[in-house]
Order: C-alpha cells, then structure tokens, then sequence
C-alpha cells in the first residue's frame, strides 16, 4: 500500500522497504498483472527464472537461472485447449553447472548446456549423465550451437571458441572488443553480436571477419535468420532486419524498451519480446504492430515457434504457449493510442501517479 497525501509516499508493505515509489508502483502492476492474466498463454510454472529454451522430439529443455537444465514433454493439444496452468511434468534434470545456465542446444543424442560459470557441459539426454565439460573461455559462456560436429560458443570474454566434440580447441574468432551474446550460422557462415553494438560475419574455415553490419547504437542481444534475413535485437530498443547480401537495413522495428528475443513466424511475420514484458508481432514490410500478447509479469528471454504455437519464456519462471492461427485471425492494432491502451495495465491514476514519478 502507498499513500501520498499532501506528503511523501509511504509503504506500509515490508516488501516495499528500500524501494522507490518507482519500484513500488512497478511491483504494484506486476502483481496486477499475475492476477488478471496468470493462467493466459497456458503458463508452466519452473523453480527459477528461464534464461533459454530449446525444443525437439516434442520436448522442451530449459536453461535456468538455478544452476539446472530441466526437461518436459511439449504439453498435449487437450492441455492447451482451455486457458489455464499446465502442470510441469518433469522428465529429466541436469544438474551440475555451478552459476546459471544461459543456454540450451539439442544435439541428439546429446544435449550442450552453456553456463556463467565459464564452462560449457555435454550430458547424454537419456541419462542426465555428465558426459564432458568444455572449459578454455574466461568468462560467462552466453551461447552454445553445433554444426558440422563442432561446437561454436560465445563468452563475455569477447571471444568465439571453435571445438572438437573431444573438447579440444580448433580455433578463436578474435574481433568483437565487448561481450558476445550470441551466435547464428547459415550457409556456411557465422554470424555473431556483441554489447560492442556491431555483428560480425565470419569464414568458418579461416576464423576470419568477412564483414561487420553497423547500425545499432547500443548492446546487440540476439540474433536470427530465416528466409536469407538476418535480425537482430538490441538494448537500442530496435529489432533491425538487415540484408544478407549487401549489409544494408532492410527493417527497423521500434519498440518502448530493450528488446530481448526475436523469431520469423511462418507466414513472413516477426516476433519480438521485450524487457516491457510483452510479445509484439509485427508485419515487417509495413514495420506496424499488428498484435500484442500480454501475460509475462517479467523480460521475454527466449521465442521459438513448434506444432503452430508461439512459445515464449520468462525471468518470470514461465514458459507460455500462443496459438498462432488464433492469434493471427485476431483483429490487428489500428492505431498507436490502441496500441498504448493494450500495453498497459496501470489505472489512469496509476499513470499520472508513474509519470510524476519519472519527471
């Protein structure tokens, strides 16, 4: 509770203490939120915040922030058929990563989880059992892919590490002079980005930069490929779609706060999450939002798309599922102040309250 009357704000709730009157309305509205859109996208419920997903053979497995890798069956058309929580059904933990796991890579049949304790682990996905752990990177490893039976990771350490599936070094892709966050490859190429705002391409036969797409101005999270476009995701608050061929923009995407996550639907549509906690999907060519999904109470991490859903991940501990066909039959945003409307949860004195706050 807040009271404001003719004085400063004052919290009576003991979980306020040493907050601002900032955080508190925030809080306020993440509660809020829990209350009237908790059982919306189908939620499953994890023990802690979810960093990264991976999806294959109809089960999903998660990269959490505590210390674990966690397993489950993609839930059954009867269990998302009615909007409610659906019951995590646990089929195999990976434990033994000693800081958060950040990312999660399918390999059958083995599964490769990366971690903030420098290390990327190799674990037999039928056993759970520790097969191998990587360790040459300094640093956070924030992404781990496999092509060609090598291993690819990405650390903090500004590095990108070639490996054998023996676990030893093949070679570095030395460049990027902040932190690499995360790594794509295509067409027998890699692509990675880094907080030092660029993303760089490189030759996977000589470690060697081939070309640096310019044009974020702030820390580049993610990355994604489909349909020969490379997007990109940054703290710049932009989802940038770029040309492969000539490095040129082709699409900048606006949103209110840093965006996380991105993925290509099907049908040509992109999809963004945001630090806003919302999914927005929109119509590229126009760069328009055409609809908003609103349920997460925390940063969207991680979006993929499998059986014709949308699945979202959270720091809230949640994975969501989004019908597509009915998503996309819904009505489009029209209008920027439609748009404002269904973004927020707050009261129109909760608003004026927040933008006080903020001036």
């Amino acid at each position: 509770m807040i009271s404001s009357a003719n004085g400063p704000n004052v919290a009576t709730d003991s979980e306020a203490f040493f907050q601002s009157d900032r955080d508190i309305i925030l809080s306020e509205q993440k509660k809020k939120k829990q209350t009237e859109l908790g059982k919306v996208g189908n939620p499953i419920k994890f023990p802690s915040k979810i960093l990264h997903f991976d999806i294959a053979d109809n089960t999903i497995y998660t990269a959490q922030s505590g210390f674990i890798a966690q397993a489950l069956a993609f839930p059954s058309e009867a269990e998302l058929a009615e909007v409610k929580d659906v019951k995590n059904t646990d089929t195999a933990v990976y434990q033994g990563h000693k800081g958060p796991v950040t990312f999660a890579c399918i390999a059958p049949p083995y599964l490769f989880t990366s971690s903030w304790d420098k290390t990327v682990k190799q674990w037999d996905l039928d056993t759970q059992e520790l097969l191998k752990t990587f360790t040459e990177h300094l640093d956070f490893v924030k992404c781990v892919k496999l092509y060609d039976k090598k291993l690819y990771t990405c650390s903090t350490d500004k590095t990108i590490i070639c490996w054998d599936l023996e676990g030893n070094v093949l070679g570095k892709f030395i460049g990027h002079t902040r932190a690499v966050e995360d790594l794509v490859i295509y067409d027998g190429f890699l692509y990675s980005c880094s907080s030092d705002t660029t993303i760089k391409k490189w030759d996977l036969s000589t470690f060697q930069e081939v070309f640096t797409f310019n044009g974020h101005l702030t820390s580049v999270y993610g990355l994604h490929i489909a349909e020969d476009s490379l997007w990109s995701v940054s703290g710049d608050k932009f989802a940038i779609g770029w040309d492969l061929e000539t490095g040129n923009i082709s699409a900048k995407l606006e949103h209110p706060d840093y965006v996380k996550s991105i993925v290509i639907l099907p049908n040509g549509l992109v999809a963004t999450g945001c630090r806003d906690e919302n999914i927005r999907i929109w119509d590229p060519a126009t760069e328009k939002v055409l609809h908003i999904l609103s349920a997460h109470y925390d940063e969207v991490s991680c979006l993929k798309v499998y059986k014709g859903y949308l699945v979202s991940s959270s720091l809230d501990g949640t994975l969501r599922f989004w019908d597509l066909k009915a998503t996309l039959s819904g009505k489009p945003i029209e209008s920027r102040e439609e748009q404002a409307v269904k973004e927020s949860l707050l009261t129109a004195e909760e608003e004026a309250e927040l933008a006080e706050l903020l001036d």
